[in-house]
């Protein structure tokens, strides 16, 4: 091609040599001067928090420098109506004035402490940043010492009415509710949800656990949107985590068995079981305890970690059982008399079960002849047909003229 010279090497080359020489001429370029907006009493709050963002550190100082003589002067103002409010004639006058200096004041003063804000995080003095607060809280509270109570209400008045005061509390904590509403929302959605999705031990217990971690959440989150500092909450629960490790052992291993009976579920709400030796109908299962419910209708409360560590008896988990009954007779009795009238007690009880078959056997006994009757029945009959064929067996065996059993143990 044409034999033009080749510049991109040298180009490259002349940037490279020219690299050290601009971030020197950088270096020692002098500092633009500040924006005049920056220290204009009028600049709107949210605003001056924007314009602050870029500035460096040496800049922050120089305005934080700045905002302090505005604030003075019209800490100053303040003051002198503050006099005629004390010692002068027309305190009418002087009152209004007063009120309306007090409230640019302390605008000025949130500005002036956004700046100080601003050149904290970046490094600022920080003897500096403590004097001006210092400054801030003694031209707050000092200002207070002289007030009568005319001027106290009308500036509580007035506050209310602007719309740095009142209207912006008012509308930020209509926000905040507004929040927490969506929150709470929230977390009873997918309270709901689960509800229809999980077994009811299994949604019991996540319905718990995760609406308070939704609202626990949530509201520390609602509280971070609206400008608070959360960070030394979560620095608290952080510190205290150990503590409460320590301090609650049995309640976190409650809590951790709870999740494991929930993850496996070897029984659920409604079920007939045996946990640490109390029958009854479960209740439910909570953070760190499981709810029996006895047949005497008492209710029982059992740590979930002793549910979880011992023998977990699910009496109802099979649609099936088989119901023993025994009696015993004196060995003068027929045998097999005695098992005809079993067996034939048996087929004339529509809720005992077909398949699988009845047993109905005759054993040695201590003293006569052991019967041993085992039917079949459906688990939500046992209960009933429990105590019905014991009576129905010895009105059996009375009626083919065979004398009562001597015993009729319990199951």
């Amino acid at each position: 091609m044409g034999g033009g010279p080749d510049c991109t090497g040298w180009n490259a080359a002349r940037a490279v040599g020219l690299a050290p020489v601009l971030l020197l001429a950088l270096a020692v370029a002098p500092r633009a001067e500040l924006p005049p907006e920056l220290a204009d009493p009028s600049i709107d709050r949210a605003r001056l928090a924007i314009r602050v963002v870029p500035l460096s550190e040496p800049e922050l100082a120089e305005l934080a420098g700045r905002w302090f003589g505005i604030v003075q002067g019209a800490a100053t103002a303040a003051a002198a109506f503050q006099v005629d409010v004390v010692a002068g004639d027309d305190k009418a006058l002087a009152r209004h004035d007063l009120n309306r200096q007090v409230a640019l004041r302390n605008k000025l003063m949130r500005n002036f402490m956004e700046v100080v804000r601003a050149w904290e995080q970046k490094g600022g003095d920080a003897g500096t940043v403590a004097k001006y607060r210092a400054y801030r809280n003694a031209v707050l509270i000092g200002g207070t010492r002289f007030t009568d109570l005319r001027t106290t209400g009308s500036r509580i008045l007035l506050w209310l009415a602007s719309p740095d005061g009142g209207g912006r509390l008012a509308v930020k904590a209509g926000i905040i509710l507004l929040q927490l509403a969506v929150v709470v929302l929230i977390a009873t959605a997918c309270g709901g949800v689960l509800r229809h999705m999980l077994s009811r031990v299994t949604r019991n217990f996540l319905v718990v656990a995760l609406r308070s971690a939704i609202l626990v959440g949530g509201t520390l989150i609602v509280l971070s949107l609206a400008g608070l500092d959360v960070a030394p909450i979560y620095a608290l629960l952080g510190g205290s985590s150990i503590i409460a490790a320590l301090a609650f052992q049995e309640s976190l291993s409650n809590i951790a068995a709870g999740m494991m009976i929930m993850l496996v579920r070897p029984f659920d709400e409604g079920d007939q079981v045996e946990i640490s030796g109390t029958r009854g109908r479960a209740k439910s299962v909570g953070i760190v305890a499981t709810v029996v419910m006895t047949p005497d209708n008492r209710t029982v409360l059992i740590p979930n970690r002793k549910v979880w560590g011992g023998a977990i008896v699910n009496i109802s988990a099979a649609p099936v059982r088989r119901l023993d009954l025994d009696f015993c007779f004196p060995s003068g009795e027929a045998g097999e008399k005695v098992r005809a009238a079993a067996t034939d007690c048996l087929s004339r009880n529509p809720k005992v079960l077909d398949q699988p078959v009845a047993t109905v056997r005759l054993v040695a006994a201590q003293g006569g002849v052991g019967l041993q009757v085992r039917p079949w029945i459906r688990t939500q009959d046992f209960a009933e047909l429990e105590a019905q064929l014991q009576e129905q067996l010895v009105a059996a065996f009375t009626a083919v003229g065979l004398s009562p059993p001597a015993s009729i143990p319990d199951e």
